[in-house]
């Protein structure tokens, strides 16, 4: 049974998912990929992504000349398949290990400490952000981003079609300026917010004659609302990005 301090998303439902993908780089229409090279500079330090696999965030740490390290908790973060990717691509990697980020432990502090879509499935996600924190070096960034399920349109979507994939997300997580109050004022924003055009997605689940219907109706509904500005609403995403001053 987990504990509070455990992921509410047993590691059957991860490896399921993870064997149906490949090893790639977050493509140029990404947005978190976007975000990143917008407000993340070339450097030659370290980088850790929390909850790396399958490193498609994670590569363009890679790309911008960091080297790269990940933890999670399947044993493809450990696979010579990866380690042969990442040669391949000429980039540089030093920890990649299979571990619960609860019992991690390490000396070493990174210029760059992230993870996407991983502090919201811990009921105490407060203390995940705590701990990400504390792996950040001076004058080093932290970027954290979530699903925005808790904006009232994707709420509203999600809790009618997309229940069972809604279960497994601490909804109150998803707040970037909740994460600010965790962190502190030893911090400067460079990012904070919701981002990205309205985009819905589900999970695998059967669903009734009216369930599809509404799924149907918000793709065709999305096309439309993509034409309006980033909002809490109803953007898919929302994000934090800060520099830790000391």
């Amino acid at each position: 049974m987990n504990t509070k301090n455990d992921s509410i998303v047993n590691q059957m439902y991860w490896d399921d998912g993870y064997e149906k993908q490949q090893l790639e780089v977050a493509s140029e229409n990404d947005p978190i990929r976007k975000l990143i090279m917008k407000y993340i500079p070339r450097g030659g330090g370290g980088g850790i992504e929390i909850g790396a696999y399958p490193c498609r965030y994670l590569a363009i740490f890679g790309e911008l000349g960091y080297t790269l390290n990940g933890i999670d908790t399947t044993e493809k973060i450990e696979s010579n398949e990866l380690k042969d990717w990442i040669k391949q691509n000429n980039w540089n990697y030093e920890i990649l290990r299979k571990i619960n980020f609860l019992d991690f432990k390490t000396d070493k502090k990174f210029d760059i400490v992230c993870s996407f879509g991983f502090i919201e499935h811990f009921e105490k996600w407060d203390e995940i952000i705590r701990k990400h924190a504390v792996l950040v070096k001076e004058g080093g960034y932290l970027i954290l981003s979530t699903p925005n399920f808790a904006g009232l349109l994707q709420r509203i979507l999600h809790v009618l079609t997309d229940i069972y994939n809604y279960k497994r997300h601490i909804i109150q997580s998803m707040n970037p300026k909740k994460w600010m109050d965790v962190l502190g004022k030893n911090y400067k924003i460079i990012y904070i917010g919701y981002f990205d055009s309205f985009m819905f997605w589900v999970g695998d689940q059967k669903r009734n004659i009216i369930q599809k219907l509404i799924v149907k109706c918000f793709s065709v509904l999305g096309k439309i609302l993509k034409k309006f500005p980033n909002c809490g609403v109803y953007s898919p995403f929302c994000g934090l990005i800060v520099k830790k001053l000391s």
